[in-house]
Formats: structure tokens, sequence, C-alpha cells
């Protein structure tokens, strides 16, 4: 996961799946670790590099700038969202400068909606099979809570940078 090499809801997926639901506390740790990985990795190869790079934009300085004030909801937003890469946010978070207490407690706090949920997902699944080929009405929970998290986490992070972008 801290790699990129397998996505974090297909873990909490597939390990409900075959554990249930008492996984949870297990598949929050291999998150954790794998973030705290992508975290450290991430400002062992940049040297402020990045950060130099994008202050060459006007807009992105603004919302660096912006961002070192206020990291945390961004850092939550960001993990909540199960549309977000997370080996991504990993390293990008990193490249903004968030300091890693705020990184650790944002991210863990972001990513523990969308962790349980895809991990009572994969418990809920009689089959794999019926899950990826469901047509049922009665599924709209999935659906809806998928997107729901999607949702406020593209309108938090939009407002976000509306907000930085114009200070």
């Amino acid at each position: 996961m801290a790699f990129a090499l397998i996505p974090t809801t297909f873990i909490a997926f597939i390990s409900g799946f075959f554990y249930g639901f008492k996984v949870l506390p297990f598949v929050v740790l291999a998150y954790v670790l794998a973030s705290v990985t992508g975290y450290f990795l991430a400002g062992f190869f940049d040297k402020g590099w990045v950060e130099t790079e994008l202050n060459k934009y006007q807009k992105a300085k603004r919302f660096i700038t912006f961002f070192k004030e206020k990291p945390f909801s961004l850092v939550f937003l960001g993990r909540l969202s199960p549309f977000l890469p997370f080996a991504f946010m990993n390293i990008i978070l990193r490249y903004l400068g968030v300091n890693f207490r705020t990184f650790f407690f944002a991210g863990t706090l972001g990513m523990l909606p969308r962790t349980a949920f895809f991990v009572w997902l994969g418990q809920s699944s009689q089959s794999l099979k019926d899950f990826v080929l469901s047509t049922d009405s009665n599924d709209w929970y999935r659906n809806g809570f998928t997107i729901l998290l999607i949702m406020i986490s593209i309108i938090g992070i939009l407002a976000y940078f509306r907000k930085a972008v114009s200070k």
C-alpha cells in the first residue's frame, strides 16, 4: 500500500470479506504503517525541490501558504476520499510540508470511516461475484455511502483550494 502496489480500499474489502469486522484494527494499523512509510520515504527523496518548483507558480504558492496555516482539514479530507490515491497523498502531503503529527492524526481520523465501511462491505458480501454483479435495488447503501464519502471530500477539497487561491 505504501508503494501504490495494492489499493487500500481493496485491502479493506478483501480483509472484511475473509475475516469480518474483527480485522478492522489490523487494517487500520496496516494503513497507518503504510502511510508513515510513504511519508518518510517522500521526505528522504525530496530535499525541498518540489516546494521550490511549486513556488514558481503564483496560485500554487498561495495554496502552499494557506495549506501550511491549516493543514489538518485537507489531510483529513484527502484521507476520507476513497477516490484519491493513497500513496500519492502520502507523497504530496509530505512535499507540502505537513508536520508528522498532523499527518498522522488527521490522516488516521480521515481514513477510519472509509476503512470501516469497506471492511463492513467485504464482510456483508456473500461472494465476490455477487458483490461485483449486484443489481439489487436494496444495495443503495453501498453506492450511496461511497458517493457520499467522495462528495464530502471533493466539495471540502474544492472549497479549501478556492479559499487558498483567493487569498
